[in-house]
C-alpha cells in the first residue's frame, strides 16, 4: 500500500519574516519584501505612540504584501494601552493621544486590515498555512525601566506565569534574560519570567526585540531532538535608520485536530 505524502512527512517547512522596533520609521525600509507564508512584529510600531502614528503604522501593516500577520505591541505604542499613563513630552509633534474608545478603534481595525493582533486579552492564535496548524502565544510586556513605559510590569511580576500549552512560536516585546538581551551599556536587561516560559513550553522559535544592539539569533538545545532558536528581530539602528527584517524558516509537526487548549482559529487565505 502506499502511503500518503501526509503520512510520510508528519513536519513542514513554513516561511517568517520578523520585525520589531521600527518606530514610525518604516517608510525608509525597502518596498521590497522577502516572500513568506507568515509576517511577525514583535512591538514598538511607533515613536511615542500617539493615535495618528499607530493608524500610520497599522496602514503600513495591511499594505505588506502577507497573508498571515501577526502583531504585539512594545513600550513605545502607548495608544495601545489603556492603563499607561506615560506622555511624551514630545508627543504633540505627532498627534493626540488615544483615548480608550480610540484605542479599542485602533484594535479593530487592525482586525478589519487583516492582522491578528495578539494582547493580554486575546494572546494567542493557531493559523493554518502549508498543512499545519501554526500556534503562536504573544505578549507585549517588557520590565519596567525608565521612558515609554506600555506594558511595562515591575520585574517581580511573572507575566507569563499562566502560559501553558503547546506552541509554536512565542513572541515577547522584551527578550529573555541573559540572552540577545545586552545593551551599548553591557547590561542585559531581558525578562527572567520569558525565559523560564521558553524553557518550560520549549516552543520552536521565540520572537522579540526591544534591545536593538544585541539584534541575532541564537539556539537553545534541550535534547531529544528539541530545540528552540531564539530571534531578536529588532531593526532599530543606534543611528537611527532601520536595518533589514529577519526572514527564516521553521520545521512545524502537521497536526491532525487541536491540540491542548482551542485557539482563535485562522485559515489559509
Amino acid at each position: 500500500m502506499t502511503r500518503s505524502n501526509k503520512a510520510e512527512t508528519p513536519f513542514s517547512t513554513i516561511s517568517i519574516v520578523a520585525i520589531s522596533d521600527t518606530r514610525s520609521l518604516n517608510s525608509s525600509l525597502s518596498e521590497e519584501w522577502p516572500t513568506a507564508d507568515l509576517f511577525i512584529h514583535a512591538g514598538n510600531l511607533t515613536q511615542h505612540g500617539t493615535k495618528e502614528e499607530l493608524q500610520s503604522a497599522i496602514e503600513w501593516l495591511i499594505s505588506l504584501p502577507y497573508a498571515h500577520k501577526v502583531v504585539i505591541a512594545g513600550n513605545h505604542d502607548i495608544g495601545l494601552d489603556k492603563s499607561c499613563t506615560y506622555r511624551s513630552s514630545l508627543g504633540p509633534s505627532s498627534g493626540t493621544y488615544a483615548v480608550p474608545e480610540e484605542t479599542d478603534a485602533l484594535i479593530n481595525s487592525m482586525s478589519q486590515g487583516g492582522i491578528t493582533y495578539l494582547s493580554p486579552e486575546r494572546p494567542s492564535v493557531e493559523i493554518s498555512v502549508r498543512e499545519c496548524d501554526v500556534r503562536i502565544y504573544g505578549l507585549p510586556y517588557s520590565p519596567l525601566s525608565p521612558g515609554p513605559s506600555a506594558f511595562m510590569r515591575s520585574r517581580s511580576e511573572d507575566t507569563w506565569e499562566n502560559v501553558n500549552g503547546n506552541y509554536d512560536i512565542l513572541v515577547s516585546h522584551s527578550p529573555p534574560k541573559g540572552h540577545l538581551d545586552q545593551t551599548r551599556f553591557l547590561d542585559h536587561i531581558g525578562c527572567t519570567h520569558f525565559l523560564s516560559a521558553i524553557k518550560r513550553l520549549r516552543p520552536r522559535a521565540a520572537i522579540f526585540g526591544q534591545v536593538y544592539e544585541s539584534r541575532g539569533k541564537e539556539t537553545r538545545i534541550w535534547g531529544h531532538g528539541r530545540c528552540t532558536t531564539l530571534y531578536n528581530v529588532s531593526v532599530m539602528n543606534r543611528e537611527k535608520t532601520l536595518s533589514p527584517p529577519t526572514a527564516f524558516n521553521l520545521t512545524v509537526p502537521r497536526r491532525s485536530g487541536t491540540v491542548g487548549e482551542p485557539l482563535p482559529r485562522i485559515d489559509n487565505a
